[in-house]
């Protein structure tokens, strides 16, 4: 069994020399074994093991005796003891989930900031097989797409499992072998708990009547989902940022053409990854789904997490919360910060350029220093701005300027404009003003380019 465990924890790179390992043991079997059979291997890798457990405060006398234990089995290791106690129905309470999610993200929590507290290099949990064949099918009763199916991988940062491919009955051989004693939580019996029912209903019922072997079956298959999960989310990845047309705070454009492109599967991934670009959360298959068909026949859509989208102008943009109006004096000879619009401004005066570039490339702007009257603004659009565009006689309405040149709706407030005492001198990336204009006279150029911030 350790021998098993050695090979496992090496193929996956699970374990290396000389780290400092956090073994969480709730004093289960399966933990216990854990600890265990790193114990075993702690000489010849030289692990450094430090034995954490979690009181979540459920189980009041129960809970303290496991506790107990657990740290009468580190010391007789020799090994650091580590005690946490967490109201986890409290906090269930108060994040508005289930217990059985609060425990699970308090216990996360409490393992990363002992990891981070005792500069350990890994956090080893006791998941097992049978583990794994749980989580697989209760994501498939949830609902999880081949992400979910891929169930737990055998290491996430610094999360290793290197009991993944042992099953429970394998863990109780071992223990009865070794004569080495554990707790049973009662709370493993409650079937209000999802995985408890999976565990005792659902699992048993599928081993008796359609395949005794199905936690092995269940386990090898995640496995190969997950694998197939890492390539296509690659795909998707390359396939983003090849169609990506700007980034920055809250928002995100994709390009339409590029993105209708590509399949179905990498389509519905893409547009995954530019919804938790604006927002740091994945969208559920729905609010997916949404977004596509704005993709693909125009329109608004309102996603959770207060998100928008909209397609114009062959591109898909997103973004979440409004765009805050936004004003700073423009540095002459200087780099102005517009946070807001994810540019930088740098303005500096020059002699008159070549007659071929005095028109700009549309994140340049070349104008007329005479023409210049007063203080110089960088700022967002207001009611009523108006332009002469230049080569035109007449003003024309920015937000007609915008439109004139498919700038989505969503991103209109974010788009610059530079303007002195007399109005818009520049509407950023789009139109310069006739007024700028550089003639035959001017010896001074004002010159100012739009950087993207990095």
């Amino acid at each position: 069994m350790v021998e098993r465990v050695r090979e496992f924890a090496h193929r996956e790179g699970l374990l290396s020399q000389d780290d400092r390992v956090v073994v969480a043991v709730s004093g289960g079997p399966d933990s216990v074994a854990l600890l265990d059979m790193l114990d075993r291997l702690r000489g010849e890798l030289g692990l450094v093991l430090f034995v954490v457990h979690l009181d979540h405060c459920l189980r009041g006398k129960e809970a303290r005796e496991d506790a107990e234990f657990v740290e009468d089995v580190a010391r007789s290791r020799g090994l650091p003891f580590v005690l946490g106690v967490e109201d986890v129905a409290e906090f269930a309470r108060r994040e508005g989930c289930s217990v059985e999610e609060g425990a699970r993200e308090v216990r996360y929590r409490f393992l990363e900031r002992v990891a981070r507290n005792l500069r350990a290099d890994k956090v080893a949990l006791g998941h097992t097989r049978d583990d794994q064949a749980e989580t697989v099918l209760m994501r498939l009763i949830r609902g999880g797409g081949r992400r979910g199916l891929g169930g737990m991988a055998p290491r996430r940062g610094k999360f290793v499992r290197p009991l993944l491919q042992i099953s429970r009955r394998e863990i109780l051989d071992y223990l009865r072998e070794g004569g080495l004693p554990f707790k049973e939580d009662s709370t493993n019996r409650d079937l209000s708990f999802l995985r408890n029912r999976v565990r005792h209903i659902l699992l048993p019922l599928l081993e008796k009547r359609f395949n005794p072997g199905i936690s092995e079956v269940l386990s090898k298959e995640a496995e190969v989902w997950r694998a197939e999960d890492e390539y296509l989310e690659t795909l998707a990845e390359r396939a983003f940022e090849d169609i990506l047309r700007d980034r920055g705070e809250k928002r995100i454009v994709l390009d339409i053409g590029g993105l209708l492109r590509y399949h179905i599967a990498i389509r519905r991934r893409v547009a995954r990854l530019a919804y938790r670009e604006v927002t740091g959360d994945l969208p559920d298959f729905e609010a997916t789904e949404r977004l596509l068909r704005a993709a693909e026949e125009g329109g608004w859509v309102d996603l959770p997490g207060g998100v928008r989208a909209q397609r114009a102008g062959g591109v898909l943009a997103l973004r979440r919360g409004e765009v805050p109006p936004f004003r700073y004096p423009l540095a002459v000879s200087g780099r102005t910060m517009v946070r807001e619009a994810g540019l930088i401004l740098e303005a500096e005066l020059v002699g008159r350029p070549p007659p071929e570039v005095l028109k700009g490339d549309g994140c340049t702007a070349y104008i007329d220093w005479r023409a210049v009257k007063g203080n110089l603004w960088v700022r967002s659009r207001l009611p009523g701005d108006r332009i002469r565009p230049f080569g035109m006689c007449g003003t024309r309405k920015v937000k007609d300027v915008l439109i004139d040149g498919k700038v989505p709706r969503l991103l209109r407030d974010k788009v610059p404009l530079v303007v002195d005492e007399e109005g818009v001198l520049w509407v950023v990336g789009v139109c310069l003003s006739e007024r700028a204009r550089v003639g035959e006279e001017t010896e001074r150029v004002l010159r100012i380019t739009a950087r993207k911030v990095k």
